[in-house]
């Protein structure tokens, strides 16, 4: 009997476990009109240079400012809506950066997506850019990119 209690016990505490370090995914957010849009034309080759073009642009207007976390965002849901004239006036954080770089890329149509981390003590969004020939590259923010390429049989250049 003492088994069974220990046993149920461990599985208690596992699901409990389990639901507190659960985080929904946030939903994908939709942007209308062309604001999110470049001022300069980055469409290029590669992942590599798309990523230092995008930086680039990210850099010449991205400023920093925590009191916008959630200005586009709903607790429920996840992520809302995004004005990004409003972020380039007042400031963003790291998803609304990471949602900028996606939608840019895909617009180029490089293979993008954001990633959100569960890092002590917050949550933090990076987003990564891929291309046809392997290459892959980190953007965080406005730091400069971290690229590689994954070595396998369609890599041409």
């Amino acid at each position: 009997m003492k088994t069974r209690y220990k046993i149920f016990i461990a599985i208690i505490l596992l699901i409990i476990g389990a639901i507190s370090v659960y985080k929904e995914i946030p939903k994908a957010i939709s942007i209308s009109g062309n604001e999110y849009k470049l001022k300069q034309s980055c469409n290029e080759s590669n992942a590599v240079l798309e990523s230092n073009c995008l930086r680039n642009e990210l850099n010449s207007w991205w400023k920093y400012n925590i009191t916008n976390l959630y200005k586009f965002w709903d607790n429920k849901t996840g992520a809302k809506d995004v004005n990004f004239s409003f972020i380039k006036e007042n400031g963003g954080v790291c998803w609304q950066a990471s949602e900028w770089y996606k939608l840019n890329a895909r617009n180029n149509n490089f293979y993008s997506d954001t990633y959100y981390l569960d890092i002590p003590p917050a949550n933090h969004s990076i987003a990564i850019i891929s291309d046809d020939y392997g290459n892959y590259c980190i953007l965080d923010q406005n730091a400069y990119p971290l690229c590689n390429k994954v070595i396998g049989e369609k890599n041409e250049s």
